[in-house]
């Protein structure tokens, strides 16, 4: 605001030749300033580049004294392989346990196919509960119910559902016969 009001002032003909243009320093400020800023911003970006770098723990170069020497020589001669070592040692003197076994089941789901198209030989509808009632293994049962799933693709078989929320019928679809 002071530059404006002396750049509008009428000037003396002896004031003008020595005085210099007010609006020069202000540019002089303003690069300084310009300056400081960018080269704060440098500085911020070397600072968060250098919080990113960990230094190695060179063992050798490290000027702390240990006081007993015995320890130092310990930490320094232990490679991942002596470590390796040691946690194979201690798991094969580990004494063994046999949480369970597990028995693999034969089931396939062309068997479970079959087991469906013979259950609906001698009757028409039933629930899916009924159809794997008399099965033990829910191997079985999860192959049953995928062998339903690629029936009711195959249009061999059919579901329908009475009331909402209510159980689902399983009903055999009749075959279609090509002449």
């Amino acid at each position: 605001m002071q530059i404006k009001v002396q750049l509008l002032l009428p000037r003396t003909e002896g004031e003008g030749e020595e005085e210099l243009d007010p609006r020069a320093e202000l540019v002089r400020r303003l690069l300084d300033y310009k300056r400081y800023k960018e080269m704060a911003g440098e500085l911020q970006s070397m600072s968060e580049e250098q919080s990113k770098v960990s230094y190695r723990k060179n063992f050798s170069h490290d000027e702390k004294l240990l006081e007993d020497p015995g320890e130092e020589n310990l930490l320094r001669d232990v490679t991942l392989f002596d470590l390796i070592a040691a946690f194979k040692y201690v798991v094969d003197k580990m004494p063994r346990k046999h949480v369970h076994e597990i028995n693999k089941l034969n089931v396939t789901l062309e068997d479970q196919i079959v087991y469906i198209l013979n259950y609906f030989k001698g009757k028409s509808e039933a629930t899916f509960l009924q159809l794997v009632e008399s099965m033990a293994e829910k191997i079985r049962i999860v192959v049953t119910f995928i062998a339903l799933l690629e029936l009711i693709k195959q249009k061999q078989i059919g579901v329908r559902q009475v009331d909402p929320y209510g159980e689902m019928m399983i009903v055999k679809l009749p075959t279609e016969v090509s002449g």
